[in-house]
């Protein structure tokens, strides 16, 4: 099926293609090395690459994939149900991944809720790639997300120089 949107034509496809820290680069090559992934909170400005990253990685591993946009969904119960009911079901591949995007959105929410213990239980059924957007450079307090992912990798601009070597 053709790429309607030019975005999505030209996202890069390998890490290889991705303007990067090489340190950052490395990391997600070793993790595609392994075959596994950790729970994963990508942060960084707009365009930085992090949801592109979260789809290479779930191209290149045996893995299910279920993509929600958190900014879509209207509660903290209406996500919990669709990753409970992906995680729970039977998959077809070695792996599940649910790719969060724009879980910044979600920060607030698992703050107040109730059953924020279950829902933690809920999300570890599967493999777990949350993006956040970060504002003018400053990270905000993602403590509620911190608590549902192992590794925190913050995607900085690229800088001048990396940009002219990708020319």
């Amino acid at each position: 099926m053709a790429d309607f949107l030019w975005v999505e034509k030209y996202r890069p496809k390998k890490i290889e293609e991705c303007i990067l820290p090489e340190d950052i680069k490395t990391t997600f090559q070793n993790f595609l090395k392994q075959g596994e992934i950790p729970n994963l909170l990508l942060s960084g400005t707009a365009g930085t690459g992090k949801t592109t990253l979260a789809k290479i990685i779930t191209n290149q591993i045996d893995c299910d994939v279920m993509y929600i946009n958190a900014s879509d969904e209207n509660s903290v119960d209406a996500v919990r149900d669709k990753i409970r009911g992906f995680a729970s079901s039977m998959g077809f591949r070695k792996w599940k991944v649910i790719i969060l995007d724009e879980c910044d959105f979600l920060q607030v929410k698992l703050e107040e809720y109730e059953n924020y213990d279950e829902y933690k239980n809920d999300i570890f059924r599967a493999k777990t790639i949350g993006i956040v957007y970060q504002q003018n450079n400053l990270l905000p307090d993602f403590t509620a997300l911190e608590n549902l992912y192992l590794s925190l990798i913050h995607i900085s601009e690229p800088t001048r120089p990396r940009l002219i070597s990708y020319a």
